[in-house]
């Protein structure tokens, strides 16, 4: 693919394509596909995937000193309830599965602060998934057998296609049945899973239509329903991180050009609210104690 449009533009969709196609070859395990295999199934050289990948990887080591040079999140996540030899699964969309996501600079923050702890964090974002989706792969995920799983969902559930974008790919009915149902395959499980659940950033359409990739207004996000969704996430049990409130309404310097995905600023803003959530001092709930506040809990219908 010859990428014209501004390099900024450019470099992210580079980086988008390739971690879609790494995540696809490797679900859970991403480190383990070689380079020429999605460089190939791309049709491009290697140095020029290799490039990519280590720019991202670049940015986020910067970023995860910067962040710990913070004494805030430091302390958090000194704090965080996660104890030591734990697997901690970040489930969602490809704001999780970014090579420079939340999850990662998580990940990075964990290895530096708490090395000897040997946190596991498993991304297991896939671009494009739907809460539909990660219904259909929860089971696949609870095999991994998590003690905590990090959930962020429901901006690919406000996308309309057209011409012209009318219709949501999962009715805002569905997206609260389906994360009830999210609920109710955690609460059943023998083996406990803790969760916490972060709300969809916001996104900006005007940015979405004058995308050179996005098909010239062929493409819309329901911010409303979006927004709705936002709501949804935030009646559910356990810890909730609210992500959204974090980046306010559009227009937003921390949305990429694509006015969707997070910028690495925009994915700090992320980390940091995940942090401040689940280190913030409050009493730690084992994976038990969130099993039986899921039981005890209510969502209501809205």
């Amino acid at each position: 693919m010859t990428l014209t449009a501004p390099p900024d533009v450019a470099e992210s969709a580079y980086r988008f394509r390739f971690e879609h196609v790494h995540t696809l070859l490797a679900p859970v395990h991403p480190d383990d596909v070689k380079d020429e295999m999605p460089a190939a199934l791309l049709g491009e050289r290697r140095p020029v995937y290799r490039d990519v990948r280590d720019t991202s990887r670049r940015a986020v080591a910067q970023a995860v000193e910067e962040l710990l040079d913070e004494d805030e999140f430091r302390a958090g996540v000194a704090a965080l309830p996660f104890t030591a030899g734990q697997r901690v699964v970040a489930f969602g969309d490809s704001i999780t599965s970014d090579w420079q996501s939340w999850s990662v600079l998580l990940d990075g923050a964990l290895v530096r602060l708490r090395p000897r702890d040997s946190i596991e964090i498993l991304n297991a974002g896939i671009s494009g998934n739907t809460t539909m989706d990660i219904i259909r792969r929860f089971s696949g995920i609870a095999a991994l057998q998590p003690d905590w799983l990090l959930t962020l969902i429901g901006t690919n559930d406000s996308v309309a296609y057209g011409p012209p974008p009318a219709k949501t790919l999962v009715s805002v009915t569905e997206t609260e049945h389906n994360l009830h149902e999210l609920v109710r395959l955690i609460r059943i499980r023998s083996r406990p899973i803790a969760t916490a659940w972060i709300t969809p950033p916001p996104c900006d359409n005007s940015q979405l239509a004058r995308h050179p990739y996005a098909g010239r207004g062929t493409v819309r996000i329901d911010t409303a329903a979006l927004a709705y969704r936002a709501e949804l996430v935030r009646g559910l049990p356990g810890v909730v991180v609210d992500a959204a409130a974090a980046f306010g309404p559009p227009p937003c310097s921390a949305l990429l050009v694509d006015g969707v995905h997070p910028t690495l600023a925009g994915q700090l803003r992320i980390v940091r609210a995940v942090v401040a959530a689940l280190g913030s001092g409050r009493p730690s709930l084992s994976p038990s104690d969130v099993v039986r506040s899921v039981a005890r809990g209510s969502l209501t219908s809205r």
